[in-house]
């Protein structure tokens, strides 16, 4: 019985020692790769401004307003090294995830930092933008302010030629997983069969969004039904 004990621990030396020299191996044959910041620091600030428009989705000069609307916000140590994102890298990575819909992996390799990073970025530059900037622009005139209720009605009339028009209203559906142990989970199910947040949207003559509102498909369907 000892001898059979002492082959069964020899055999399975060797094999851990095997392991050991394979797993050295895969080491080696593919080493740990380093992160380069060269996309952000020696790419983006060559880039034209159609460039820049395609691939974040604003100006120049937006970027740079929604840096210094945002700052208070985001200028803060958020990985907690010693060596903060700058405001502009995080708006970058957050523009740069709504925009193109990369994944979590491609985006920490184009701006160097880790997934976990690009995940708390892109949900802290959201918040920040709903704090400072949601009732600050996404909002109607005040209704004793003639001159501005007038100028959205003339927009209207010069573009698409209608008279006495103060907003388009639209919406769209943003898919999501039903929600679990929620008693108004149907209530996310749409008419296509799928589970979605509906976004219902109300924009002026120049595009500009004047009330957004999101919430379940059939919660949607009452409120429109009713002011409709």
């Amino acid at each position: 019985f000892c001898s059979l004990l002492n082959m069964h621990s020899r055999h399975r030396f060797f094999f851990l020692l095997l392991a050991r020299k394979r797993q050295q191996k895969r080491k080696e044959h593919f080493p740990k790769r380093q992160c380069s910041s060269s996309y952000w620091e020696k790419v983006v600030p060559h880039y034209s401004e159609s460039e820049f428009l395609e691939d974040f989705r604003v100006s120049r000069s937006v970027f740079a307003w929604l840096c210094e609307e945002l700052s208070p916000e985001l200028a803060m140590d958020i990985r907690r090294r010693g060596a903060p994102l700058s405001v502009a890298n995080q708006l970058g990575i957050a523009l740069w995830r709504w925009a193109t819909g990369s994944s979590l992996r491609v985006i920490a390799r184009m701006f160097a930092v880790g997934r976990t990073t690009v995940h708390t970025v892109y949900d802290r530059v959201a918040s920040a933008i709903i704090k400072r900037l949601y009732k600050k622009i996404v909002r109607f005139p005040a209704h004793d302010d003639r001159k501005a209720w007038d100028e959205i009605s003339e927009g209207f009339q010069r573009k698409p030629g209608i008279r006495h028009v103060a907003g388009a209203i639209d919406g769209t559906h943003f898919g999501i997983k039903k929600p679990k142990g929620d008693e108004l989970h149907n209530a996310y199910i749409n008419r296509k069969g799928y589970a979605s947040i509906a976004c219902q949207a109300l924009f002026d003559s120049e595009g500009i969004f004047r009330d957004v509102s999101l919430t379940g498909y059939q919660t949607l369907c009452h409120i429109t039904s009713k002011h409709c």
